[in-house]
C-alpha cells in the first residue's frame, strides 16, 4: 500500500514539471536565468561604455595619474626605508605635514631625473588648509612605492624631497 502511495505522488509531481519549469516555484527562474531576450542594445563604434573600465585597474594596484595629482610637498621627511623584495625594492618614506588631516600621501618621480643615476621622489599630500594645526603624531604621513629591478637600472641613489629638507637612500 505505501508502495502504491508513494508511486502516485512521484507520477503526480513528474506530470507537474512541464508546468514548473516554467514558474516561479523553479529555483532556477528565480534570477531570469541566461535567455536572450533579443532587445539588447548594440554597441556602437566609438562609443563609450561607462561600465567598462578603460585599463585594466587591480586591488593591489592602482592605476596612478601623477600628472593630474595636486598634492603639496609635505613639510618634512623624517625617515625612508627600503625594504628588499623579490624582483626589487619597497621604498617606504614617512613625513610630517604642517596641519592634520592629510591624505592621499604619494612618492611622485620628478620626470627631469628620471634617467639620471639619482632619482628624486617628491613626497606630497592632499592637505586641507582649513584644518588645525594638531599634535605632531597626528601629522605624521607614510607612503610606499615598488619598484622593480628594471626601474632601478643605473639607478645609484634614491632622493626623498619635502617642503624643509630631502633625505638620501642607496637601492
Amino acid at each position: 500500500m505505501v508502495r502504491v502511495v508513494a508511486a502516485l505522488l512521484v507520477l503526480t509531481m513528474l506530470t507537474g514539471c512541464g508546468r514548473v519549469r516554467e514558474s516561479n516555484f523553479n529555483p532556477f527562474n528565480w534570477f531570469g536565468g541566461g535567455r536572450d531576450n533579443g532587445n539588447a542594445a548594440q554597441q556602437v563604434e566609438g562609443e563609450v561604455n561607462p561600465l567598462i573600465p578603460r585599463s585594466r585597474e587591480s586591488i593591489f594596484r592602482r592605476n596612478e595619474d601623477n600628472d593630474h595629482y595636486t598634492g603639496r610637498l609635505v613639510a618634512a621627511v623624517t625617515a625612508v626605508r627600503i625594504d628588499q623584495r623579490q624582483g626589487g625594492i619597497l621604498l617606504q618614506a614617512d613625513g610630517r605635514t604642517v596641519r592634520q588631516g592629510a591624505y592621499d600621501v604619494r612618492l611622485v618621480l620628478r620626470p627631469d631625473t628620471a634617467g639620471t643615476p639619482t632619482h628624486v621622489y617628491e613626497l606630497k599630500a592632499q592637505q586641507p588648509t582649513n584644518r588645525g594645526l594638531g599634535a605632531e603624531a597626528t601629522r605624521n604621513v607614510t607612503a610606499g612605492l615598488a619598484l622593480t629591478t628594471q626601474d632601478l637600472l643605473g639607478v645609484n641613489s634614491i632622493e626623498i624631497v619635502a617642503e624643509g629638507n630631502s633625505r638620501a637612500v642607496r637601492p
